[in-house]
């Protein structure tokens, strides 16, 4: 029979690695997001400039 004791240890070191997987995941898909958002960010303000050079392109 497993004693109480060693139960609530390991229990407790699951929830730990639990705990430490987690938070490392929400590091990792933080950084992504902000990546992805300085990705985006620069799309959008280059976009613009380039469909308006386009325009004037054609234009003349």
């Amino acid at each position: 029979m497993v004693n109480w004791k060693v139960v609530l240890i390991v229990l407790a070191i699951a929830i730990l690695l639990m705990a430490i997987g987690m938070w490392l995941g929400y590091r990792y898909i933080s950084e992504q997001d902000d990546i992805h958002y300085e990705v985006r960010s620069t799309n959008i303000v280059k976009e613009p400039i380039l469909h308006i050079h386009t325009h004037i392109n054609k234009c003349t």
